[in-house]
């Protein structure tokens, strides 16, 4: 495999719609911000305009966002909120969506931030203020104009994966400057394994790659199901162990794979192989040093 010549590249901004449940099935996306000065992020969680503008049924009635940094031995708290218009800074929050090219929020039951961050590691729970269940969008926007030393890195969304409208979909763009390389992991199997010993997963994942480079038209890109049975695995797992990732056991029904990506906007879709499983899964994108 010949590798791209290195670009100045960004992941401008990351989403993940998909089923929030409640108790550990609720809506989990993590990422990862590197350099040394903090990134300015816009967080919204999205549900009733979902309904309104994109005609989109059975949606997270009144959302909230509690923003957690690892801070060397567990997550702590930094942020939370509940219903958007209510924010110190909605001025701001309105102005930078436009600015980003973010739709206009339509209920002040949806939630959002915009929050200068330092480099670490964050999840923001997503659920329902009154124990509700639906589909929702998380979405991250890079709300600064590149020229700062931060960056986001990777997204992780941990959810229970539906059927039709209620699959796990990650969306993230690269931006102009060239291509990037990116590890896509759609991970199930692995969970019921130490150290997260969950129940309840995906048994066997499948990974679709869905994208629009600029200039060009929306396209299936790629699709995966097994990942050690993919013709690059020894490349995929050696990406694994580069980009810090846990590692996944050869033959396991977990999907994964290495793919560079011209500027565009992207979609990963993450479902069960047969197309009527359920449960909860981990879908991830890595950008490559």
């Amino acid at each position: 495999m010949v590798s791209p010549s290195p670009s100045d590249a960004r992941l401008l901004n990351l989403s993940t719609r998909g089923l929030a449940l409640i108790d550990d099935n609720v809506l989990i996306p993590g990422f990862v911000i590197s350099g040394t000065d903090t990134k300015r992020l816009l967080i919204r969680a999205v549900g009733p305009t979902l309904e309104t503008t994109f005609d989109l049924s059975g949606v997270l009635p009144d959302l909230r966002i509690v923003l957690k940094r690892w801070n060397g031995s567990s997550y702590e708290d930094i942020a939370s909120n509940d219903n958007w218009g209510a924010n110190a800074n909605v001025t701001d929050i309105i102005q930078t969506a436009a600015d980003v090219y973010a739709f206009g929020l339509k209920d002040d039951r949806e939630a959002a931030l915009l929050l200068d961050l330092p480099a670490g590691q964050y999840t923001a729970v997503v659920d329902d203020v009154n124990g509700g269940s639906g589909v929702g969008v998380v979405e991250l926007y890079d709300a600064d104009d590149g020229s700062v030393d931060a960056r986001l890195i990777n997204i992780s969304t941990r959810g229970f994966v539906g059927t039709g409208s209620q699959v796990m979909i990650p969306g993230f763009v690269v931006s102009s400057e060239g291509p990037k390389t990116f590890l896509i992991r759609v991970v199930g199997p692995r969970l019921a394994q130490p150290p997260f010993n969950l129940t309840g997963v995906l048994a066997d994942p499948k990974l679709e790659l869905h994208g629009r480079p600029i200039g060009g038209t929306d396209a299936l890109l790629f699709t995966q199901d097994n990942w050690s049975e993919n013709p690059d695995a020894a490349n995929t797992a050696a990406t694994t162990a580069a980009v810090y990732a846990f590692g996944l056991e050869e033959g396991s029904a977990d999907a994964a794979f290495v793919v560079t990506l011209q500027p565009g906007i992207y979609t990963v879709v993450g479902s069960a192989a047969d197309g009527t499983s359920t449960g909860v899964a981990l879908v991830e994108v890595y950008l490559v040093e």
